[in-house]
């Protein structure tokens, strides 16, 4: 994972997905951010869970107590956009709502993990606007809360270099 604004990523057919990422602090707090769970789309088509692993998680520079913010989950807006011919355009958007409930999330997850611990984790993803898959040089990714009126928002930078195997 990383907020870095630029990344690196071997080949060029990666692409973003938008979600939301949840980690608890030492003191057992529960925190949200937005996330892109950017992809390499051609090692894919081999593996999903490979393919993710390959590329870096962006995750926003701010973090919200999901406390403040449960009352509201189903409202709160992530959007993406992708860098394409010199201007951004929207790739997704949708609230929360889509996706499975956190609280479900972390029963699922809890039910998985060996240790018994609450990892962190990203969240699942919206459909695509358009549903066609987007490969870019950058992506932009947000959450908006439009009960407390406030935004995430990162931008990141993708470069790619070549695979030398």
């Amino acid at each position: 994972m990383t907020n870095a604004d630029n990344v690196l990523f071997v080949g060029n057919q990666t692409s973003p997905e938008v979600e939301f990422f949840l980690a608890k602090d030492t003191e057992g707090t529960l925190y949200i951010n937005v996330a892109g769970d950017h992809i390499d789309r051609e090692s894919e088509a081999v593996s999903v869970g490979k393919a993710k692993q390959i590329c870096d998680k962006v995750l926003g520079d701010i973090f919200w107590k999901v406390d403040d913010v449960a009352g509201h989950w189903d409202q709160i807006e992530i959007h993406s956009q992708v860098f394409q011919n010199g201007e951004w355009i929207a790739y997704q958007a949708g609230p929360l709502g889509q996706i499975l409930q956190f609280t479900e999330l972390l029963k699922l997850i809890a039910d998985d993990g060996p240790t018994g611990k609450q990892p962190s984790l990203l969240s699942g993803t919206i459909p695509i606007i358009g549903g066609e898959t987007i490969f870019t040089s950058a992506c932009k990714i947000s959450m908006r809360d439009p009960v407390l009126k406030r935004e995430i928002v990162k931008s990141y930078q993708i470069t790619s270099i070549p695979d030398r195997s």
